[in-house]
């Protein structure tokens, strides 16, 4: 919703990632449908179309988005046999089946192939903006994008006057976003309408490989310092329980499950920030607000522990 409390609606008209950005990506109303029909018709396996389907392989395609929950509920409705691991709103891990039939001469082809979503910001969590900076990535960014621009009915016209362009822009954002435009080739009607269309698949281009570089770079810092690969884990949290494990932090430490595991759970509280009563509050008179919000506090947490609970659980027999 909006600011006023309005329904927004969402809906994909592009769709990238850095195999097929070289193809100029795929667009529409049913781009996710060409999206996956891409990878499926290259990667996918022929399965016979007979009372026993017979599976010649099932390969495991994997997708990796920065907060995937939003990407994978715009391809949803293309997949059978889904299965996922969520968290609140978020989306973990998600594994489904993309069927696509195709007519090869007089034969009917079908293919198959399994896609597993997965959210790197679960591993990574920060902005793609601070990619850059983070990795040491060098040229390679978070560009500048006016969501606010992009609506149904500009995306529909195209083409938009600089002028309406430029108010979507913060203005020490201005000379980067017109810097953009000439350096994608965006300009149209002699420099004074761009190309939306253009742009923002410019955008999604750079922001797939801006991800995918941070993402190797990640990954290659833990193999070095832990010998740890993030590919076999969904969450920082899950590498990191395996990395304690492995040096033997748990030693002597028993495990608990059932209702001892689910009653000492009520004791963890935390994960959500709100205003009193849960009310939103709208700021219109220019004051700033500053959010001081305490960070690291599990590494630091840890930092300060003598060590983890040892031995069985002892029952309170007496207050």
């Amino acid at each position: 919703k909006d600011a006023s409390g309005n329904l927004i609606i969402h809906k994909p008209y592009c769709v990238y990632s850095c195999e097929t950005a070289k193809y100029g990506g795929f667009w529409g109303d049913k781009c996710g449908k060409k999206f996956l029909e891409y990878y499926c018709d290259k990667y996918g396996s022929v399965i016979e179309n007979s009372m026993d389907i017979i599976e010649t392989n099932d390969e495991v395609f994997v997708l990796i988005a920065h907060n995937s929950g939003y990407d994978f509920r715009f391809l949803q409705e293309h997949f059978t046999n889904i299965n996922t691991i969520e968290k609140g709103t978020g989306l973990m891990i998600a594994r489904c089946d993309f069927y696509m039939s195709r007519n090869v001469g007089k034969k009917k082809i079908t293919k198959k192939l399994t896609f597993e979503i997965r959210d790197s910001l679960k591993m990574i969590n920060m902005g793609l903006g601070k990619f850059g900076k983070a990795f040491n990535l060098g040229d390679i960014k978070k560009e500048i994008l006016p969501y606010d621009l992009y609506t149904e009915e500009r995306v529909k016209q195209k083409y938009i006057n600089i002028g309406e362009c430029l108010s979507y822009v913060k203005e020490e954002e201005h000379q980067e976003y017109l810097d953009n435009i000439t350096k994608w080739g965006c300009w149209y009607n002699n420099k004074k309408q761009v190309d939306i269309l253009k742009y923002s698949g410019e955008y999604c281009k750079m922001d797939c490989f801006t991800l995918k570089a941070g993402f190797e770079k990640f990954n290659a810092l833990c193999k070095e310092a832990i010998k740890l690969d993030t590919l076999n884990y969904i969450s920082l949290a899950s590498m990191a329980n395996d990395y304690l494990v492995r040096e033997g932090c748990y030693e002597g430490v028993l495990k608990i499950a059932g209702i001892p595991r689910a009653f000492i759970q009520k004791c963890i509280v935390g994960g959500r920030t709100m205003c009193a009563e849960n009310k939103k509050h709208i700021i219109q008179d220019g004051r700033e607000l500053a959010d001081f919000d305490a960070v690291s506090l599990y590494p630091s947490g840890m930092a300060r522990m003598k060590g983890f609970l040892k031995g069985e659980p002892k029952i309170i027999k007496k207050f």
